[in-house]
């Protein structure tokens, strides 16, 4: 909605339309598919209208503020036969996949438990918490590790920089299937930047940690 930031982009690739109004993009024949990446509190109005007009979608996560508006999306894109896809990039990341295909041979033989930590001095984030801004990729994560969703799920967070309305650290425990345990910890409060996920089984217990340049 920024002219200037409109300009900027006009000036960094001149064949690029521009445009102040999502109807007239959703309108263009030309579009087949359209990137929201804008406020959480937006997503859904800004989904279900792309999604009604024919549009393929990738969202930024989290995709909605709740469950329901998430289902009701999912209910429009497949009555329509659209893609309807999140952006858990964690999915293609190279040792994630390598970590997924080692515990699907039994490599890491029964698992016990998952213990994450994604923490950063910032950004702090006024539309959304902690556990939703940076826990929704853990989720994402062990849910696609484990193959499978939490049969229980626990939290407690607190918000010390903006009193009353998101939190700025969140600590969740989730309970799948066999007795799994993965618990997860996100924080903006934090002066380093860590991204550690290890995997403990009874047979091997690897770690990824993209913070690892030169062995993740």
């Amino acid at each position: 909605l920024s002219q200037e930031r409109l300009a900027a982009c006009r000036k960094q690739y001149p064949t690029l339309a521009t445009t102040e109004s999502i109807d007239t993009l959703l309108a263009s024949p030309e579009v087949d598919a359209v990137v929201v990446a804008t406020p959480l509190v937006t997503h859904y109005e800004i989904v279900k209208k792309a999604l009604l007009a024919g549009k393929h979608v990738l969202a930024e996560k989290p995709l909605t503020k709740t469950g329901d508006e998430a289902m009701d999306l999912v209910r429009i894109a497949e009555a329509n036969d659209l893609v309807l896809m999140v952006g858990h990039v964690f999915m293609f990341n190279p040792g994630i996949l390598f970590l997924k295909t080692e515990i699907d041979r039994g490599e890491l033989g029964r698992v016990y438990y998952i213990d994450t930590v994604r923490t950063n001095l910032g950004p702090i984030r006024q539309d959304v918490g902690a556990i939703y801004d940076l826990a929704s990729h853990d989720i994402s994560i062990c849910n696609f590790l484990l193959g499978s969703q939490p049969v229980e799920v626990s939290a407690n967070a607190a918000h010390f920089l903006q009193d009353g309305k998101v939190e700025d650290v969140g600590f969740v425990t989730l309970v799948y299937p066999n007795n799994v345990i993965c618990n997860l910890h996100a924080s903006w409060l934090d002066t380093r930047k860590v991204t550690n996920l290890p995997v403990v089984g009874d047979k091997k217990k690897p770690t990824s940690d993209d913070m690892n340049t030169s062995e993740p």
